[in-house]
């Protein structure tokens, strides 16, 4: 599915790029022509991670690294526009140096899901933050989210990591694979996802 992705993807940023270059683009549009463009690079790189982490047995890249903060800085400047206009507060709490031991899209996807879940289910809740937090515990990073949502029972928290459970509302448009694609791609690359009762949702890699 991902090869097949590529495709589509790589066609749409052909066209992005020959409208950057026009000559007859406004000037006005410009800044949205370039986010755009910034969120088609990011979409190619979470689908060329997956499908090289599909093409390798579901195993990681031997020697594969990224820079969380580069990643993190990455996927924050996408989602911010996203959570401001659902009035919501996304801030990023001053992160450490360090690496994990993944390809860069795979760590985009990761947080990707976490953040785009905490927006998505923020509901009408009164107040409206989302913070994200990075520490170094010895040779792991822990990679925490954590929302103003009411949060899940305990009774739910194992549950939402199995494929195609919702503990969400209803009317949301999904099939229910974001979480349980959390836990296998950090459990995959020697990681563990895990949810706390309450209002974190926080990863550790």
């Amino acid at each position: 599915m991902a090869h097949d992705i590529r495709g589509p993807l790589y066609a749409v940023a052909l066209s992005m790029d020959l409208l950057r270059r026009s000559e007859v683009l406004d000037e006005k549009l410009r800044p949205s022509v370039e986010r755009g463009r910034s969120s088609l690079l990011r979409a190619e790189r979470i689908v060329a991670g997956l499908l090289d982490f599909a093409r390798a047995g579901a195993r990681p890249e031997p020697g594969a690294r990224c820079v969380v903060s580069e990643v993190l800085d990455d996927v924050i400047s996408e989602l911010r526009p996203v959570a401001e206009e659902e009035k919501i507060a996304l801030s990023v709490a001053p992160v450490p140096p360090g690496e994990v031991a993944c390809a860069p899209g795979i760590l985009t996807s990761l947080l990707s899901n976490l953040l785009r879940n905490a927006i998505k289910y923020m509901d009408d809740m009164p107040v409206r933050r989302i913070v994200v937090r990075v520490e170094r515990r010895e040779a792991q990073i822990l990679i925490e989210v954590e929302d103003t949502r009411p949060g899940l029972a305990p009774d739910v928290l194992e549950s939402v990591f199995q494929p195609y459970v919702r503990a969400g509302r209803k009317l949301q448009p999904e099939i229910g694979l974001g979480l349980a694609t959390v836990r296998r791609l950090a459990e995959a690359h020697g990681g563990r996802g895990a949810l706390a009762a309450g209002t974190r949702q926080p990863l550790l890699v």
